[in-house]
């Protein structure tokens, strides 16, 4: 079994190949989806590379942000669960160095919280 069926399958995630297909056109050549998941509105992916968030912005969704850390800028991260609505998981990550920028991602009740922090545990430390 691949590393991103196994991550997908243990921890909740979406359909990793399906992904990597439609997402093709901002991964680079030879990078692979490991891990993703649906967020309230968006998609969070872990690739073997780096985190990347999907922001689709709009009424109709068509305006999209994708926000990307690669995992040797990442300096920390934090999970919580049931933060304003009970059960909503949120994530944040922090960029190492100069700007620390923040990505804050948040789930809706149905996300498995502890699977995404074990994903990012993997990759990250």
């Amino acid at each position: 079994m691949a590393l991103a069926e196994s991550l997908s399958q243990m921890y909740g995630g979406v359909d990793t190949e399906q992904v990597q297909r439609d997402y093709a056109h901002v991964l680079v050549p030879g990078e692979t989806v490991e891990y993703a998941c649906k967020t309230i509105r968006d998609l969070f992916i872990v690739t073997d590379r780096r985190i990347l968030n999907v922001d689709k912005q709009g009424m109709t969704g068509a305006k999209k942000n994708y926000d990307s850390i690669a995992f040797n800028r990442v300096g920390r991260f934090a999970v919580e669960f049931g933060g304003k609505v009970l059960g909503m998981v949120t994530v944040r990550i922090w960029a190492s160095g100069a700007g620390g920028e923040k990505l804050e991602v948040q789930f809706d009740k149905t996300a498995n919280g502890e699977g995404i922090q074990k994903v990012l545990a993997t990759k990250i430390l």
